[in-house]
């Protein structure tokens, strides 16, 4: 599996590094959401052909779903703190 580098001083975003040395730039949800989209079609593509390589791109779509976990968690409890509910005791 891939592994977490550390933030990028620049910015707050997250480069995941998939399971062949993929780099994948991770700032929002929508960024994992293309790279998922794109890494999905590969897949199907190559699933019949190339066995080993599907493999290598269904754990690095499994590494893009952590991270997107991740994203929506933080964006939910952001918006907790935030919005109307934060106001209940």
């Amino acid at each position: 599996m891939g592994n977490l580098s550390t933030r990028a001083p620049e910015t707050e975003a997250v480069t995941l590094i998939g399971k062949q040395g993929n780099r994948y730039l991770c700032p929002d949800i929508a960024a994992v959401d293309r790279y998922l989209a794109d890494l999905s079609q590969r897949t199907r593509h190559l699933k019949s052909k190339f066995p080993e390589l599907a493999r290598v791109f269904r754990a690095d779509i499994d590494l893009l779903l952590e991270r997107r976990t991740a994203l929506a968690r933080d964006n939910q409890s952001e918006t907790i703190s935030t919005g109307p509910l934060a106001t209940i005791p």
